[in-house]
Protein backbone atom coordinates (compact mmCIF):
# COMPACT_ATOMS: atom_id res chain seq x y z
CA UNK A 1 0.00 0.00 0.00
CA UNK A 2 1.29 3.37 -0.71
CA UNK A 3 2.12 5.91 1.80
CA UNK A 4 0.32 9.49 2.11
CA UNK A 5 3.95 11.18 0.25
CA UNK A 6 4.23 8.22 -2.32
CA UNK A 7 0.11 8.60 -3.13
CA UNK A 8 0.65 12.84 -3.32
CA UNK A 9 3.42 12.14 -5.47
CA UNK A 10 1.54 9.87 -7.89
CA UNK A 11 -0.94 12.44 -7.90
CA UNK A 12 1.02 14.85 -9.84
CA UNK A 13 1.42 15.11 -13.33
CA UNK A 14 3.97 12.70 -14.90
CA UNK A 15 6.55 15.74 -16.40
CA UNK A 16 6.77 17.18 -13.11
CA UNK A 17 7.15 13.74 -11.64
CA UNK A 18 10.31 13.00 -13.96
CA UNK A 19 11.80 16.50 -13.07
CA UNK A 20 11.74 15.64 -9.51
CA UNK A 21 12.98 11.95 -10.39
CA UNK A 22 15.90 14.23 -12.14
CA UNK A 23 17.39 14.76 -9.27
CA UNK A 24 16.51 11.70 -7.45
CA UNK A 25 18.68 9.81 -9.48
CA UNK A 26 21.61 12.11 -9.84
CA UNK A 27 25.14 10.99 -9.40
CA UNK A 28 27.94 12.07 -8.15
CA UNK A 29 30.46 13.16 -10.86
CA UNK A 30 32.78 10.11 -10.38
CA UNK A 31 30.43 7.29 -9.00
CA UNK A 32 31.89 4.29 -9.69
CA UNK A 33 35.60 5.55 -9.73
CA UNK A 34 38.32 5.58 -7.14
CA UNK A 35 41.67 6.86 -7.60
CA UNK A 36 44.45 6.12 -10.45
CA UNK A 37 46.65 4.35 -8.02
CA UNK A 38 43.54 1.71 -7.74
CA UNK A 39 42.89 1.41 -11.25
CA UNK A 40 40.13 3.92 -11.49
CA UNK A 41 37.17 1.35 -11.19
CA UNK A 42 36.05 0.64 -8.24
CA UNK A 43 35.22 -3.01 -7.64
CA UNK A 44 33.06 -2.17 -4.96
CA UNK A 45 30.88 0.12 -6.58
CA UNK A 46 27.24 -1.35 -7.18
CA UNK A 47 24.60 0.52 -9.62
CA UNK A 48 21.97 -1.23 -7.99
CA UNK A 49 22.15 0.87 -5.21
CA UNK A 50 21.01 3.80 -7.36
CA UNK A 51 18.43 2.07 -8.93
CA UNK A 52 16.77 0.47 -5.27
CA UNK A 53 13.91 3.35 -5.68
CA UNK A 54 12.39 1.44 -8.23
CA UNK A 55 11.42 -0.86 -5.91
CA UNK A 56 9.00 1.31 -4.08
CA UNK A 57 6.25 0.46 -6.60
CA UNK A 58 5.14 -0.65 -9.81
CA UNK A 59 4.31 2.94 -10.40
CA UNK A 60 7.88 4.17 -9.68
CA UNK A 61 9.56 1.14 -11.67
CA UNK A 62 7.29 2.04 -14.90
CA UNK A 63 7.72 5.61 -14.79
CA UNK A 64 11.42 5.80 -13.90
CA UNK A 65 13.29 2.86 -14.94
CA UNK A 66 14.43 4.48 -18.10
CA UNK A 67 15.63 7.63 -16.94
CA UNK A 68 17.09 6.14 -13.86
CA UNK A 69 19.11 3.74 -16.20
CA UNK A 70 20.31 7.26 -18.40
CA UNK A 71 21.76 8.65 -14.77
CA UNK A 72 23.55 5.43 -13.62
CA UNK A 73 26.96 4.83 -14.25
CA UNK A 74 27.34 1.26 -15.26
CA UNK A 75 31.16 -0.70 -15.21
CA UNK A 76 31.78 -3.38 -18.02
CA UNK A 77 33.60 -5.62 -14.88
CA UNK A 78 34.15 -8.14 -17.93
CA UNK A 79 36.51 -8.32 -20.89
CA UNK A 80 33.90 -10.25 -22.85
CA UNK A 81 31.03 -7.67 -22.96
CA UNK A 82 30.43 -7.54 -26.26
CA UNK A 83 29.04 -11.01 -25.65
CA UNK A 84 27.28 -10.22 -22.74
CA UNK A 85 25.20 -7.47 -24.47
CA UNK A 86 23.50 -9.43 -26.71
CA UNK A 87 21.68 -10.93 -24.19
CA UNK A 88 20.34 -7.19 -22.91
CA UNK A 89 16.90 -6.37 -24.59
CA UNK A 90 17.06 -3.88 -26.99
CA UNK A 91 14.90 -0.97 -24.82
CA UNK A 92 17.54 -1.92 -21.77
CA UNK A 93 20.28 -0.91 -23.88
CA UNK A 94 19.49 1.90 -25.37
CA UNK A 95 19.07 3.26 -22.40
CA UNK A 96 22.39 2.95 -20.95
CA UNK A 97 24.46 6.43 -21.39
CA UNK A 98 26.99 5.96 -18.58
CA UNK A 99 29.52 3.51 -19.13
CA UNK A 100 33.07 2.68 -17.62
CA UNK A 101 35.53 -0.24 -19.08
CA UNK A 102 39.13 -0.84 -18.54
CA UNK A 103 41.17 -0.36 -21.56
CA UNK A 104 43.82 -4.00 -21.47
CA UNK A 105 41.63 -6.82 -22.33
CA UNK A 106 38.96 -5.02 -24.52
CA UNK A 107 39.54 -4.95 -28.27
CA UNK A 108 37.85 -0.90 -28.84
CA UNK A 109 40.12 -0.17 -31.33
CA UNK A 110 37.90 -3.28 -33.03
CA UNK A 111 35.34 -0.88 -32.87
CA UNK A 112 34.40 0.79 -36.22
CA UNK A 113 31.38 2.69 -35.79
CA UNK A 114 29.80 2.36 -32.26
CA UNK A 115 30.77 1.42 -28.54
CA UNK A 116 30.92 -2.29 -28.80
CA UNK A 117 30.10 -2.09 -32.73
CA UNK A 118 26.31 -2.29 -31.49
CA UNK A 119 24.08 0.96 -32.60
CA UNK A 120 21.80 0.68 -30.35
CA UNK A 121 23.87 1.71 -27.76
CA UNK A 122 24.00 5.77 -27.42
CA UNK A 123 26.43 6.81 -24.78
CA UNK A 124 26.59 10.22 -23.08
CA UNK A 125 29.78 9.29 -21.30
CA UNK A 126 32.49 6.41 -21.99
CA UNK A 127 34.88 6.32 -19.20
CA UNK A 128 38.04 4.04 -20.12
CA UNK A 129 40.51 3.69 -17.33
CA UNK A 130 43.99 2.38 -19.14
CA UNK A 131 47.71 1.68 -18.14
CA UNK A 132 48.67 2.78 -21.64
CA UNK A 133 50.95 5.48 -21.98
CA UNK A 134 51.09 5.62 -25.71
CA UNK A 135 47.38 6.69 -26.15
CA UNK A 136 47.89 8.04 -29.81
CA UNK A 137 46.90 4.20 -30.52
CA UNK A 138 43.40 6.11 -30.00
CA UNK A 139 43.69 8.82 -32.88
CA UNK A 140 42.00 6.11 -35.52
CA UNK A 141 38.71 5.05 -33.22
CA UNK A 142 38.27 8.54 -32.30
CA UNK A 143 38.42 9.69 -35.99
CA UNK A 144 34.79 7.27 -36.72
CA UNK A 145 33.56 6.37 -33.05
CA UNK A 146 30.07 7.54 -33.15
CA UNK A 147 27.26 7.82 -30.51
CA UNK A 148 29.57 8.56 -27.72
CA UNK A 149 28.81 12.60 -26.62
CA UNK A 150 31.72 12.55 -24.12
CA UNK A 151 35.06 10.33 -23.17
CA UNK A 152 36.53 10.15 -19.94
CA UNK A 153 40.49 8.52 -20.74
CA UNK A 154 41.45 7.83 -17.03
CA UNK A 155 45.51 6.89 -17.26
CA UNK A 156 46.85 4.93 -14.38
CA UNK A 157 49.88 7.17 -14.16
CA UNK A 158 50.87 9.96 -12.40
CA UNK A 159 52.14 11.86 -15.94
CA UNK A 160 48.92 12.37 -17.32
CA UNK A 161 49.43 15.65 -18.16
CA UNK A 162 52.11 13.82 -20.81
CA UNK A 163 49.77 11.38 -21.85
CA UNK A 164 47.32 13.87 -22.13
CA UNK A 165 50.01 15.83 -24.51
CA UNK A 166 50.96 12.36 -26.86
CA UNK A 167 47.24 11.91 -27.49
CA UNK A 168 46.49 15.52 -28.21
CA UNK A 169 49.27 15.99 -30.43
CA UNK A 170 48.70 13.25 -32.30
CA UNK A 171 44.90 13.79 -32.98
CA UNK A 172 45.97 17.35 -34.36
CA UNK A 173 48.55 15.27 -36.58
CA UNK A 174 46.59 12.88 -37.90
CA UNK A 175 43.85 15.64 -38.45
CA UNK A 176 46.39 17.25 -40.29
CA UNK A 177 47.37 14.52 -42.48
CA UNK A 178 44.20 13.18 -43.28
CA UNK A 179 43.02 16.79 -44.53
CA UNK A 180 45.88 17.84 -46.21
CA UNK A 181 48.50 15.27 -47.45
CA UNK A 182 47.09 12.04 -47.38
CA UNK A 183 46.26 10.06 -50.94
CA UNK A 184 42.46 10.70 -50.60
CA UNK A 185 42.40 13.86 -48.67
CA UNK A 186 40.78 15.76 -47.65
CA UNK A 187 38.96 13.50 -44.88
CA UNK A 188 37.77 15.41 -42.12
CA UNK A 189 36.18 12.02 -40.19
CA UNK A 190 32.88 11.43 -39.24
CA UNK A 191 33.65 13.00 -35.43
CA UNK A 192 36.18 15.52 -33.99
CA UNK A 193 36.30 14.86 -30.23
CA UNK A 194 38.32 18.06 -28.67
CA UNK A 195 40.86 17.17 -25.73
CA UNK A 196 41.34 18.71 -22.35
CA UNK A 197 42.93 17.88 -19.55
CA UNK A 198 41.37 17.83 -16.49
CA UNK A 199 44.02 18.76 -13.42
CA UNK A 200 41.89 18.23 -10.37
CA UNK A 201 41.49 14.47 -11.25
CA UNK A 202 44.01 13.78 -13.69
CA UNK A 203 41.85 12.70 -16.86
CA UNK A 204 41.64 13.27 -20.24
CA UNK A 205 38.30 15.02 -21.60
CA UNK A 206 36.94 14.61 -24.67
CA UNK A 207 33.61 16.34 -26.29
CA UNK A 208 32.10 14.98 -29.54
CA UNK A 209 31.67 18.07 -31.97
CA UNK A 210 31.24 18.17 -36.14
CA UNK A 211 34.70 18.20 -37.56
CA UNK A 212 35.44 21.68 -38.95
CA UNK A 213 34.87 22.23 -42.65
CA UNK A 214 38.43 22.21 -44.53
CA UNK A 215 40.01 25.28 -45.11
CA UNK A 216 43.83 26.50 -46.67
CA UNK A 217 46.12 24.77 -44.47
CA UNK A 218 48.15 28.42 -43.51
CA UNK A 219 44.58 29.05 -41.75
CA UNK A 220 44.53 25.86 -40.42
CA UNK A 221 47.53 26.08 -38.90
CA UNK A 222 47.41 29.15 -37.46
CA UNK A 223 44.74 28.18 -35.78
CA UNK A 224 45.91 25.62 -33.75
CA UNK A 225 49.25 26.81 -32.95
CA UNK A 226 48.33 27.86 -29.51
CA UNK A 227 47.15 24.21 -28.59
CA UNK A 228 50.53 23.04 -30.28
CA UNK A 229 52.36 25.45 -28.06
CA UNK A 230 50.35 24.56 -25.04
CA UNK A 231 50.96 20.63 -25.94
CA UNK A 232 55.01 21.47 -26.36
CA UNK A 233 54.81 23.18 -22.90
CA UNK A 234 53.51 20.42 -21.31
CA UNK A 235 56.05 17.48 -22.60
CA UNK A 236 58.72 20.00 -21.62
CA UNK A 237 57.92 19.77 -17.94
CA UNK A 238 56.95 15.81 -18.53
CA UNK A 239 59.04 12.68 -18.64
CA UNK A 240 57.24 9.18 -19.60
Amino acid sequence: MATVSQATFLFLPVELRLHIATYAFDQPRDAGLTSPTAGWLDTEYDPSVYLSILLVCRQFHDDFAQLAFQKTRFIVKRDDFTGSIRNLRVEKLRALRKLAIRHRGLAIFEWHRYPFNNENLRLDELCIATDDRDCGRFTGLLRRLQHVKTIRILPGTAVAPAVYARLAGAMYKEDHYQRYDAPDAPDVGHVWFEPSFVEKDLSIGLVAKAPQPVVVEEEYMNAIKSKIEELVDIMAHQTI
